[in-house]
């Protein structure tokens, strides 16, 4: 399981998001701008609930911005992207070939607003 800790609002611009894998195995994590404002980290909850969903790869109103990936357990790895206003996603996934989102591995870490300066 993924645990984010940090600010939940953010200033448009450079960012750096760290991770930290305290798990026992691989882990990536996935920065992702929601699309459409209407749409909210419960909604993400609900399309992982929905196998017909999945199979299909991940959400087609998330893009995604980057992240790390395959980190080893108990490596430390930072993500710097420059991001513009609006809700974002940090989604944790476990180190597989393919989609994530088809195999059933990601879980939601938390949302991220990022606010204009």
């Amino acid at each position: 399981a993924c645990t984010y800790v940090g600010p939940t609002e953010v200033t448009e611009g450079v960012v750096t998001v760290e991770f930290v894998n305290a798990s026992d195995g691989r882990a990536n994590i996935e920065v992702d701008r929601f699309d459409d404002e209407a749409y909210t980290v419960d909604d993400v909850v609900e399309y992982l609930d929905d196998p017909t969903s999945t199979a299909e790869g991940g959400p087609s109103w998330l893009s995604n911005m980057g992240g790390v990936p395959r980190a080893d357990s108990g490596e430390t790895i930072a993500w710097e992207g420059n991001l513009d206003a609006g809700s974002y996603l940090l989604a944790c996934t476990e180190s597989v070939l393919g989609s994530p989102w088809s195999a059933g591995v990601v879980t939601v870490g938390s949302g991220l607003t990022v606010v204009a300066s």
